[in-house]
C-alpha cells in the first residue's frame, strides 16, 4: 500500500474520533515542547562554550600584560570582568 494513502487512512482515523483528535494533538504539542527544550538547552550550552572560551582567551591576553581596553575590544568581555579575572 502507498505510504500517502496510509498517512491519509491515519488522518481520516484520528479525526474521525475527538478524543483520538485531543490525544493526538497533545502528542504533537508535547513533542514540539520537548524539541523546543533540546533546542534552547543547546543554544544556552554553545553560549555558556563561547563564553568560557572568551573567558579562557582574556586570561591569556592579561597574562601577557595587554591592557584592560585591548583585552575588552579583543574578548567582548566587559572591563569588570576582566578585572575579576
Amino acid at each position: 500500500m502507498d505510504t500517502a494513502i496510509k498517512e491519509d487512512e491515519k488522518i481520516r482515523y484520528i479525526l474521525a474520533d475527538k478524543e483520538t483528535f485531543h490525544l493526538y494533538e497533545m502528542r504533537a504539542k508535547a513533542l514540539s515542547d520537548y524539541v523546543s527544550g533540546i533546542n534552547a538547552a543547546k543554544r544556552e550550552g554553545e553560549e555558556n562554550g563561547f563564553k568560557n572560551a572568551r573567558v579562557e582567551i582574556a586570561r591569556k591576553l592579561k597574562s601577557f600584560n595587554l591592557s584592560f581596553t585591548q583585552i575588552h575590544e579583543s574578548t567582548g568581555l566587559s572591563i569588570e570582568e576582566i578585572e575579576k579575572l
